[in-house]
């Protein structure tokens, strides 16, 4: 494993850490509607890490778009998808 490694790792877990108290937090006072944090910070962390896979500029759809679409499907899995 590289140093670059390391760094992208420890980022990854500081930023799933930072998802799962704000995840936490919302259950706690309401305003999140799910049965799993951890399991709904383990979805939402993961649409963001698989879109970096796939979205280049050569996507049919634009990268606004996209960022759209996933903070709405973000949105469905703590229950605010009014």
């Amino acid at each position: 494993m590289t140093s670059c490694d390391t760094v992208v790792l420890r980022l990854h877990a500081r930023l799933t850490d930072a998802l799962l108290d704000v995840m936490t937090q919302g259950v706690a006072d309401g305003t999140f509607s799910v049965s799993d944090p951890t399991l709904a910070t383990i979805a939402i962390g993961g649409m963001d890490v698989q879109v970096a896979h796939w979205f280049n500029p050569d996507q049919p759809y634009p990268a606004e778009v996209v960022a759209d679409q996933y903070a709405r499907f973000a949105l469905r899995i703590v229950g605010l998808d009014r």
